[in-house]
């Protein structure tokens, strides 16, 4: 197993269950959902709806999946989910990574509360 997949979420009760007990964090463009758990795990969603080329998708979702792996400060373990709002297909290529920044330093914001 790669270190990748012990990182990403995989079952549909774990993200189930995200959903249901989990926090939330809203930015225009991306939302995010968590929870306190044992490890960090992370489950990255683009609906075809919101970017249309696949190679958009895949650029957003290797972008977050760098913010998700990413030592934090203070060291906390989450599961979360990250999910592409529809605000996100009015965005061009160029500017996918500021705004998934903008969107990663309001999550950290929030979530440092905790």
């Amino acid at each position: 197993m790669t270190a990748l997949a012990k990182q990403s979420l995989c079952s549909e009760q774990e993200i189930q269950a995200i959903r249901q007990k989990g926090q939330r964090c809203r930015d225009e463009y991306l939302s995010f959902t968590w929870i306190k758990a044992q490890e960090n795990r992370h489950a990255i969603s683009c609906s075809k709806r919101i970017v249309r080329r696949a190679v958009d998708r895949n650029y957003f979702k290797r972008i977050n999946r760098v913010f998700a792996t990413a030592p934090q400060t203070p060291p906390y373990n989450l599961h979360m989910l990250i999910s592409a709002r529809p605000a996100l297909s009015q965005v061009d290529r160029g500017n996918i990574k500021q705004v998934v920044t903008n969107a990663w330093q309001l999550f950290r914001k929030k979530s440092s509360k905790l």
